[in-house]
């Protein structure tokens, strides 16, 4: 899987592999007649040797997992030190993290407006 520079500097590339299963899916948001804006709040439970764990995360419509319902399984990676971090790149969608990106440009306009309103000439 190709992980972004953020999960990278994590050390989320290097945490292992186990199947989650699925154990509700609930709709938050209908979104449009073609599902643009729709998202589901997944909850999940894995297990790292002999604990188990349960996770969820919200999914728009874009992701690959947006679909699945309760029983079904996907892969996500955990943090060995502290086996109650997760991580799922399925969970993720291109609009996600294009929304991410707007966001952060947007930030750093606004810093760099008040960086030249506050800083002297």
């Amino acid at each position: 899987m190709a992980h972004g520079w953020f999960e990278r500097l994590r050390g989320v590339d290097k945490w292992p592999f186990v199947p989650a299963t699925v154990i509700s899916v609930r709709q938050i948001v209908r979104g449009n007649r073609r599902g643009v804006g729709a998202w589901r709040k997944i909850s999940f439970s894995y297990c790292c040797g002999s604990q188990d764990f349960d996770g969820r995360f919200f999914v728009d419509s874009y992701s690959s997992i947006y679909e699945v319902a309760a029983g079904d399984t996907f892969d996500i990676q955990y943090n060995p030190r502290i086996p109650s971090q997760h991580f799922c790149e399925e969970a993720k969608s291109l609009f996600f993290t294009t929304r991410v990106i707007i966001l952060l440009t947007v930030v750093l306009v606004i810093l760099f407006v008040l960086a030249n309103a506050i800083l002297p000439r």
